[in-house]
């Protein structure tokens, strides 16, 4: 197994696992602590950090992801918002039928149209390729 894939079922298992520890050092306090006040507090204390981590997404910082593609994700993303407008454009067609709101599905779906073809043209490409794609000489002085 390569070190990205180990650390990538590592950043699950701690995703997974964290809030459960935090969880069972909260309940473990509370219920076998009993005779030393500062230390359960403390316990709980930590508990409550570790449970918040993932709420303040402090795991993604300190365990970063190094992603691959991110032009292909942007588009995806940019994918996700087209969605939303073309599902906006067909509500308010919906309400109303008139020549602008079917002019606006239209433009949805046509911006749609061709952002599914960005990601077909970007799928399966690094981003060194996709850069020599847009400079032919520029990969031609770097190799």
């Amino acid at each position: 197994m390569g070190q990205e894939a180990f650390l990538s079922t590592f950043r699950k298992v701690i995703d997974i696992g964290l809030p459960f520890v935090a969880v069972a050092a909260i309940l473990g306090a509370v219920l076998f602590v009993r005779d030393n006040l500062t230390i359960q507090v403390a316990i709980v204390g930590l508990g409550m950090v570790a449970l918040e981590m993932g709420t303040w997404k402090l795991r993604q910082q300190v365990l970063t992801n190094k992603r691959k593609d991110l032009a292909l994700r942007a588009e995806g993303d940019q994918f996700l918002k087209q969605l939303r407008e073309l599902h906006a454009a067909a509500t308010a067609m919906k309400e109303n039928d008139s020549a602008e709101r079917h002019q606006a599905f239209d433009d949805a779906r046509d911006a749609m149209r061709q952002c599914v073809e960005r990601i077909a043209a970007m799928a399966g490409k690094t981003d060194t390729e996709r850069a020599s794609e847009r400079d032919p000489g520029e990969h031609q002085r770097t190799a």
